[in-house]
Parts: C-alpha cells; sequence; structure tokens
C-alpha cells in the first residue's frame, strides 16, 4: 500500500484530497499544524505528524518512508495585515516542500495551485488554457502573484529532477468551506441576506469532490513538469448567484453594484481591517480589480490525458449549502427558510 503525505489536509481541498485518497486505499499521513482547525480530518483515518512548511525539520520527519506528496497547503486569502506572510507561506513553503521531498527520494510531488496562474481575457467568449501567459500581476492580489511564483518555484525543482505534477483548480464548492474561503464568504453573506447584488466579471466554478479526483488522477496519470486545470463550469457572477438563488429558494440578484461605489467600499473595508485584525475587508480593492476579467478556462487536456470529467455545478452548490446548513454557519431565519426547501 502507497504511503502518501498530505499538507493542508485540514482545509477545504485538502480534505477532500484526504478523503479521496483513503477511499481509494491509500495509506494517508497529515501534516497537521497545532492551532489548525480539525474540524475536516476529525476521525479520519490518518496518521498525524505535526508540523508546519515553514519547519523543514518536521517536513522530513513526515515525509520519512513516504512514497508521494500531496502539497495542498497554502494561505488562500485576498487580504491579510502583513502581504509579506502571505509570500512566506506560499513560496518558501513550497520550496521547504520540494526540498524536503527531494532529499527523502519522494517518488512524485502533487503541487496544488491555482486556475489563476493561466490569467484570464476581458471578454467572456474567450478560454484560457494551461499555456496561457499569466496577465494578472497588475491587480496586486498577493495570493494570486505568490501562487504563480510558487509555480516558478516548482519548475526549478523539475529541472533539478524531482517529479512533481501542477493541478490548477478553478472555485471549488462543496462540503468542507470550514472557514471559510474567499469564496465561499461571499456565497455565505448572500445565503444570509447580506448582499443582494452582484459585481461584474465570470469565473469558474467547479465540485470540490471532482478536484480531489482530479489530484488523484495527476498522481496516477500525469506527466511529470505538466500542469492540469481541473474546471466546471464558466459563469458570469450574476448568473453564478442567479444559480444559487434558484437553488436555495431565493430571489435572484438583480443590482451590478456600481464600480465607483465598489471601490470606495473596498477602501473603507480594507482600512476598517487594518484596526480589527480578526476580520478581513469585506471587499478589497485586488479583488475588485479582478472583476473587471472573465477567468474562463478550459479542463480540455486534464479530460484527454487524465480522463478528469467534473460533474454538474448544481451539485457542489447543493454540497455547499448543505454544510454550511449542517454546520451552523446559516442565520437562524434562513435555516429555518433552507430547512423548509428540504436542506
Amino acid at each position: 500500500m502507497a504511503v502518501v503525505l498530505v499538507t493542508g489536509a485540514t482545509g477545504f481541498i485538502g480534505s477532500n484530497v484526504t478523503r479521496a485518497l483513503i477511499n481509494k486505499g491509500y495509506e494517508v499521513r497529515i501534516l497537521l499544524r497545532k492551532k489548525a482547525v480539525t474540524k475536516n480530518v476529525q476521525g479520519l483515518p490518518v496518521e498525524i505528524f505535526y508540523g508546519d512548511i515553514l519547519d523543514s525539520n518536521s517536513l522530513l520527519k513526515a515525509m520519512k518512508g513516504v512514497d508521494y506528496v500531496f502539497h495542498v497547503a497554502a494561505l488562500f486569502t485576498f487580504w491579510y495585515p502583513n502581504r509579506d506572510f502571505i509570500y512566506k507561506v506560499n513560496v518558501e513553503g513550497t520550496k521547504n516542500v520540494m526540498t524536503c521531498a527531494l532529499r527523502t527520494g519522494v517518488k512524485r510531488v502533487i503541487h496544488t495551485s491555482t486556475a489563476g496562474t493561466c490569467g484570464a481575457k476581458i471578454t467572456p467568449g474567450e478560454v484560457v488554457d494551461e499555456t496561457h501567459p499569466f496577465n494578472l500581476q497588475h491587480i496586486g492580489d498577493p495570493y494570486l502573484n505568490s501562487k504563480f511564483y510558487a509555480e516558478k518555484v516548482v519548475r526549478e525543482f523539475v529541472e533539478k529532477g524531482l517529479d512533481v505534477v501542477i493541478v490548477n483548480p478553478t472555485t471549488p464548492l462543496g462540503m468542507g468551506d470550514v472557514k471559510p474561503t474567499p469564496t465561499g464568504f461571499f456565497f455565505l453573506k448572500f445565503l444570509n441576506g447580506e448582499i443582494r447584488g452582484y459585481l461584474g466579471g465570470g469565473g469558474n466554478f467547479v465540485n470540490v469532490k471532482d478536484v480531489a479526483e482530479g489530484h488523484i488522477l495527476a498522481l496516477e496519470k500525469g506527466k511529470s513538469g505538466e500542469r492540469y486545470i481541473l474546471g466546471g463550469v464558466n459563469m458570469t457572477m450574476k448568473d453564478f448567484f442567479t444559480k444559487v438563488a434558484e437553488i436555495a429558494g431565493l430571489p435572484p440578484p438583480v443590482l451590478k453594484i456600481p464600480y465607483p461605489f465598489a471601490w470606495l467600499y473596498a477602501l473603507y473595508s480594507e482600512a476598517k481591517a487594518l484596526f480589527d485584525r480578526e476580520n478581513p475587508p469585506f471587499l478589497t480593492r485586488s479583488f475588485l480589480k479582478a472583476t473587471g476579467y472573465y477567468l474562463y478556462v478550459t479542463h480540455e487536456k486534464a479530460s484527454k490525458e487524465l480522463g478528469y470529467i467534473p460533474s454538474s455545478i448544481e451539485s457542489g452548490i447543493r454540497e455547499e449549502i448543505s454544510w454550511f446548513l449542517k454546520n451552523g454557519y446559516i442565520k437562524e431565519n434562513m435555516e429555518r427558510f433552507l430547512k423548509l426547501k428540504g436542506f
């Protein structure tokens, strides 16, 4: 039985990857920070190694005797009080993982990036694939830029002889969005009736279970040094929230939020977060800049080379609503409403 190590196993994608690996019969280890929220991995048959991707000694201990590593850990946020820490975790942490994998003789590493590193278009009629150059550095999003540089680090280790496959998930939906992620944050605000408008642009949305399956397909069938977009359906933001409303039985969004108003609110939101560091800003300027683009992608390469076939986006939306409901994220009045709707 092959032994695998998962970093970031307590997170949204990482916990789903961990469950998928267990279901496939792999012997799973997880690298767990002592302060991590463990809701997503409680009760799972995994071997726990306490450590951090910024601590090479803990990585070396966890990787001893491991066949494969899934490096899913990352600081996924559109805002952080110290931007340098985002780069430290996502870039230096990745370098540490690759260095330790090379030293311990790991057979293959699956590196979780993001489809955002493939860039975007300004019109909804075009899509990008794995060959499209990254063209979003100028929006100043520290997470997106850090993931771009992390991929450069990965390629350097491929040149050194390490077998690494990169996977580029789009926007995941489903069970286990514990923090929640930035996308889950807006999803939840919409469900709770705190926002009823929508911003411009569009993106690609996928069930997180499909993303997890894509990770394993990349392990078993991917080519070293290649990257694979793990996507689902391209949708405008208006169409996405309209679909959420339809499934939840809520009124659809009707107002497109004016850009100048959103920009002023983003400034206010960021300034407020500087004084209240426990709560991230509701909206950031870099996120707002991204709404001028369509992060539309094709997962054709993953389908052809890996056999990747995503499910319907409706399943991911339903599972995300159900998970939020089950885990106490929904306001009381909306909770009663959703339960009457069968959730």
